[in-house]
């Protein structure tokens, strides 16, 4: 078997992943600092709850999810730019006509 190889642009879906890790990484924030306010501003109490402890695991859950987030984001760079693409083909026996259309 004969290959070609050859190099196309990435697609949009790189820039889709982007927009989806940078959505996580404005979520994460958000509740790192609706943690920080329950845990720090909040001075009023609620039966049955500690709001103190809410802050904290909002915290907590935001740092995990800025931490995934990130390392998402940097995996992504690696992976943009060009693709390579390997195409196997099958040697052509005498007399065979081939026709192209379009593309490559």
């Amino acid at each position: 078997m004969l290959a070609a190889t050859w190099t196309e642009p990435a697609t949009e879906a790189g820039s889709q992943e982007r927009s989806h890790n940078s959505m996580a990484s404005g979520i994460s924030i958000f509740l790192i600092a609706a943690g920080a306010i329950l845990y720090f501003a909040v001075s009023k109490t609620v039966s049955g709850l500690n709001l103190d402890t809410v802050g904290i695991i909002l915290m907590i859950i935001g740092g995990l999810g800025l931490v995934v987030s990130v390392v998402m984001v940097g995996t992504a760079r690696t992976r943009e730019g060009r693709t390579t693409v390997v195409q196997e083909r099958t040697p052509l026996q005498a007399g065979t006509t081939v026709v192209h259309e379009g593309g490559r």
